[in-house]
């Protein structure tokens, strides 16, 4: 297994965030000598890492708790700040938003149950400081209703067209997008990625057999959301982060994983039904919390490949952001996406069995009408 490890996440940018995450998410004292004397080009990379990896609010809770005299400078420190301010509104507008939603549904007998996102905020030691991008729902069959989850969901995304919204339906077999409030809403179809990873077609029926949404209330009682329990959020969680390791994991998933940790989700799992390799890099996952964020859930895990995975959280071989300059040049973009295509096989093949011929077919699929993509640079 050809495992690379970025000298990098030895740095002192990257002990600071994680200690500051750390810090943030279960308390204990802060290494201080760390901060005393951090350059502005130090703290600045600690910044930018905490905004790539989707854990810029919650990195900011652990710099409040420094003495003043290790504050970053001031002017970073102002511009951190107002983007903690600027993100827990966006935050209040996700939870009005599902609230909002949820109500639209319920006299028409259709449930929303809330994926992740801001319904599982709520383990957070403080809800708001959760990021997310999008919202994830499944609507589903009230128990008085008669339906079935496939109908109700076939009702909701009526109702949301007759209010003059465009649903997206060629997107992806696993869920329709439409948006709503001008948030990007994904409408489960699947709970899990069952097309392309056969390992997911015992989970994603595991989860719709333990579908069994609870409520929980944000914003101090002024949105209520229906969420998944526990039991349902580690399989869903934990499977989610496996299908997205191949193209590239982040602290976010991390700190979730470890937050289900807290809510001894783990003695969960259904093991007799989790694939190997899953289970692999979930042990992986576990560690991972345990080491850099303080969590206590123990483990046997492969301490190279979890190192491995820290490093591809923090700086991905592929990083689209330092290849722009590739634009000008179809047949080495063309190069790069092929050595891409090798590097993200490999690691899927670590978390799942995939055919590399199967994956090529993918491949032909996503280009055959537009054959001129091999030659650009995207995502």
């Amino acid at each position: 297994m050809n495992l690379k490890i970025d000298k990098r996440i030895q740095s002192r940018p990257v002990a600071m965030l994680l200690a500051l995450l750390k810090k943030s998410l279960n308390g204990g004292e802060l290494p201080e000598a760390l901060f005393c004397n951090a350059s502005e080009s130090e703290w600045k990379e600690c910044y930018r890492l905490a905004v790539s990896q989707g854990v810029m609010a919650l990195v900011w809770d652990g710099v409040l708790a420094l003495p003043e005299e290790f504050f970053p400078p001031k002017k970073l420190k102002l511009q951190w700040a107002l983007a903690v301010e600027a993100y827990e509104k966006r935050y209040a507008i996700y939870c009005h938003t599902v609230n909002e939603l949820s109500e639209l549904m319920r006299p028409h007998g259709v449930g929303l149950m809330q994926l992740k996102g801001v319904g599982f905020s709520a383990c957070y030691p403080i809800p708001a400081h959760r990021e997310g991008g999008d919202i994830d729902v499944y609507f589903y069959a009230l128990d008085s209703s008669g339906m079935t989850d496939e109908e109700a969901r076939n009702l909701a995304e009526q109702i949301i067209e007759k209010k003059g919204i465009y649903i997206e339906r060629e997107h992806s077999e696993k869920h329709n997008e439409f948006c709503y409030n001008g948030i990007l809403i994904e409408s489960h179809k699947t709970f899990l990625n069952i097309y392309n990873t056969p390992e997911a077609l015992p989970m994603d029926a595991y989860l719709h057999e333990h579908c069994r949404p609870t409520n929980v209330s944000l914003l101090g009682g002024k949105c209520n959301v229906a969420v998944p329990t526990p039991q349902f959020n580690v399989v869903f969680i934990g499977f989610h982060a496996a299908q997205h390791y191949v193209n590239g994991l982040s602290l976010h998933h991390l700190v979730d994983w470890g937050c289900l940790q807290r809510s001894e989700a783990l003695s969960h799992l259904p093991y007799d039904l989790m694939d190997e390799k899953v289970m692999r890099f979930l042990n992986a996952l576990t560690a991972l919390a345990n080491q850099h964020l303080g969590f206590e859930a123990t483990t046997s895990y492969d301490e190279k490949f979890a190192t491995s995975i820290l490093s591809e959280m923090l700086f991905p071989p592929f990083d689209i952001e330092k290849k722009k300059s590739l634009q000008q040049n179809p047949w080495q973009t063309f190069i790069y996406k092929t050595k891409r295509f090798i590097y993200r096989h490999q690691k899927l093949n670590r978390v799942f069995t995939i055919n590399l011929k199967t994956r090529f077919r993918e491949v032909y699929k996503n280009n055959v009408k537009n054959p001129k993509r091999l030659f650009r640079l995207t995502q």
